[in-house]
C-alpha cells in the first residue's frame, strides 16, 4: 500500500477499543475528517463509531473518536472528530503564518530585542525574518507579539537564509521550549484558521 508522507502510521479499532485493522491516516481540521487507508479495510456500517489510534513505535500517541461517513476495503473516513486533535496534528508540521514579533538575543547580562516576522511556525520549529544577524546553533528568546501575545519561546538557530541582496536574513529554527498556554494559544489560531476557510 502507497501512502503519501502526511500520512501517519494508524489502528483502527471499534468504539469499544477492539482491533480491526493496520493502516495509515490524515486528519484534516477544516472538515473535521480522518481518512483511514489500509491493505484491507473492514467495513463498517455508516454513522456507526469507531476510533483510530495514532502508533509510534508501537505505541498509542493519539486516539481520535468520530461517526463513519464512508467505508470501503481500501479506505475509511471518520466525520465529527475533535477539533483540537486534528489541530494539533496540522501543528506537528510547519504551518504558513504572518505573525510579528520580537526576537530577544542576549550578551553579557543584557538582552536585545529585534523586530522579526514569523512566516512558518509548528510545536517544533520556527522560521522568521529579521535585519538583525544570528549565527547557527544560537539560542534565542521569542515573544510573540501579534495577534496573540506568547512569552517565554526559546529557540536554537538550525539555518540561516539569505534572501538575496535585501536587509533581512531568513532563519530556520529548532523550539527548545514553549510555555503551555503558547501551544494552547497557537492550536486555538489553528482551529479559527480552519473555520473560515
Amino acid at each position: 500500500m502507497f501512502v503519501t508522507r502526511d500520512y501517519f502510521p494508524a489502528v483502527l479499532k471499534t468504539a469499544e477499543g477492539n482491533f480491526l485493522a493496520e493502516g495509515h491516516a490524515k486528519g484534516y481540521l477544516s472538515t473535521r475528517t480522518l481518512e483511514f487507508r489500509g491493505d484491507f479495510v473492514p467495513l463498517l456500517k455508516y454513522r456507526t463509531q469507531a476510533r483510530i489510534a495514532r502508533m509510534v513505535k508501537g505505541y498509542e500517541l493519539q486516539k481520535f473518536e468520530g461517526t463513519v461517513y464512508l467505508s470501503s476495503p481500501a479506505m475509511l473516513r471518520l466525520v465529527d472528530v475533535n477539533e483540537r486533535e486534528l489541530a494539533e496534528i496540522e501543528l506537528e508540521t510547519l504551518q504558513d503564518v504572518l505573525f510579528k514579533g520580537t526576537i530577544i538575543q542576549r550578551e553579557s547580562m543584557r538582552e536585545i530585542g529585534s523586530a522579526a516576522e514569523i512566516y512558518s511556525i509548528s510545536y517544533q520549529k520556527l522560521r522568521f525574518t529579521c535585519e538583525e544577524s544570528f549565527e547557527e546553533s544560537e539560542q534565542l528568546g521569542l515573544i510573540l507579539d501579534e495577534p496573540f501575545l506568547i512569552k517565554g519561546i526559546e529557540l536554537r538557530v538550525q539555518e540561516k537564509i539569505v534572501f538575496g541582496q535585501q536587509e533581512r536574513m531568513g532563519y530556520r529554527c529548532e523550539i527548545l521550549s514553549m510555555p503551555p498556554e503558547g501551544r494552547e494559544a497557537l492550536t486555538d489560531y489553528v482551529i479559527r484558521q480552519a473555520r473560515e476557510k
